[in-house]
């Protein structure tokens, strides 16, 4: 079970995003009649690990998780970077349904002055990981370096990402009306 205080984190920057995101929306001349539920109802909860792992020993020579909110057709960028070599994945999520929805990937590699996109789309189920290689999958590769860079992709409804108690929390942090019943007992 996963308790408020490991989740804490996660929910306070969830409330920073929509409040961010609400901010952007009206400055942009948006909708100022924006709903806060809607946003919420919207945003997606990615979770990325990324690996790099050795070919030869089939060690992990290194990993990090990294956890975004985000909205749709709004990318999330990951950057490597080591000497003059850098890569940075770009995740953007485009619902199709209300349990999917499509993942459009894209690489840029920097080798020096060299430099290389590619693009991918594919099919994620909220809840399933599906696995993005950056820079193609090793044994496709003609080349002499034997680590393969690896990505799991978990994406699921923000909400669904939060506990029941997170969730009323969260609702009633962004319910402009405030509500208190008097009992005679004092409120702490």
């Amino acid at each position: 079970m996963i308790r408020f205080t490991e989740i804490r984190p996660l929910f306070l920057a969830g409330i920073t995003f929509l409040a961010a995101t609400v901010c952007a929306q009206q400055e942009e001349g948006g909708n100022s009649a924006l709903s806060v539920n809607q946003l919420l109802n919207d945003s997606l909860f990615i979770r990325a690990e990324v690996t790099i792992s050795s070919l030869d020993t089939m060690e992990v020579l290194w990993s990090a998780q990294v956890k975004k909110i985000t909205i749709p057709g709004r990318e999330v960028i990951i950057t490597l970077e080591k000497h003059d070599a850098k890569l940075n994945i770009h995740l953007t999520l485009y619902p199709t349904d209300n349990k999917r929805s499509m993942l459009a990937a894209r690489s840029e590699t920097w080798f020096g002055e060299s430099y290389n996109s590619a693009l991918t789309t594919f099919p994620v189920i909220y809840g399933s990981p599906v696995y993005y290689y950056p820079l193609g999958r090793a044994s496709e590769r003609f080349d002499t370096n034997p680590a393969e860079i690896a990505v799991e992709i978990e994406v699921s409804p923000y909400l669904d990402s939060l506990d029941k108690n997170a969730k009323a929390d969260l609702k009633s942090l962004l319910d402009s009306a405030a509500k208190f019943k008097l009992t005679g007992e004092q409120q702490r």
